[in-house]
């Protein structure tokens, strides 16, 4: 077995880019120069019920958080679970920043006949350039048809529609 021991790794250059603390091991990086990626804050928000979708959007899942920085960027997944009543049934989700509409994905279900379930999901980076307050929301709606959210194929509670909001640097 070998060790190695050290307390500073410098690049080619011959400046330091990394110390380690030689009491606890923790590494420590020069001013302006970061380990890595890092989660920084984490939101979230489901709903469980059964909801009967209608021509506008019906806002079902709510996130805000305070920015970190304005540079700061946000993952935000999206699902939604749908139930379909009846033939050519389109069913939408969408993801809104402060009220405006970022993006919005469909399920859809064409043959005859009804009681089929459906899923959607929409994954996004968004970078809102601010320090302020910001909030994302889930919305769902019907196109053509008639559909549920959170609905099996007997019309049983059994779904979730998720929103999730994840702050990194």
């Amino acid at each position: 077995m070998s060790t190695l021991r050290l307390n500073t790794i410098q690049n080619p250059s011959g400046t330091t880019a990394m110390t380690i603390n030689e009491d606890t091991g923790a590494a420590s990086f020069p001013a302006g120069l970061t380990g890595g990626g890092k989660l920084l804050n984490i939101g979230f928000s489901h709903y469980t019920s059964v909801l009967a979708l209608t021509s506008s959007f019906q806002t079902i899942n709510t996130v805000t958080m305070t920015p970190a920085s304005a540079s700061s960027k946000f993952i935000c997944l999206v699902t939604a679970s749908f139930y379909h009543e009846s033939a050519t049934t389109v069913c939408v989700t969408e993801l809104a920043r402060n009220s405006s509409q970022l993006y919005e994905v469909a399920d859809w279900w064409n043959p005859s006949g009804t009681g089929l379930p459906g899923n959607a999901a929409l994954n996004y980076v968004d970078q809102p350039n601010t320090t302020s307050s910001v909030t994302w929301t889930q919305g769902v709606k019907e196109d053509v048809g008639a559909g549920k959210t959170n609905a099996d194929y007997n019309g049983t509670t059994n779904g979730v529609c998720t929103l999730i909001v994840m702050e990194i640097a």
